[in-house]
């Protein structure tokens, strides 16, 4: 059993390293999602407790 040519050996070893690659793009658009979703529920649970504080000062003035 003699080892491949140079060239498919080359030619195996660069799809390899392409499927790697592409791999490591997939992996790392998934984690952008995810930490973008993260950031829009963070956002969003701010914006509301803000809305909440707002209303509770405005509801505090309006008493006075």
């Amino acid at each position: 059993f003699a080892p491949d040519k140079g060239s498919d050996t080359r030619d195996k070893l660069g799809q390899s390293l392409k499927d790697f690659g592409d791999s490591i793009k997939d992996r790392a658009a998934d984690e952008i999602n995810n930490l973008s979703s993260l950031k829009d529920k963070v956002v969003n649970s701010i914006k509301g407790k803000l809305r909440d504080v707002e209303q509770e000062y405005s509801d505090e003035v309006e008493h006075v």
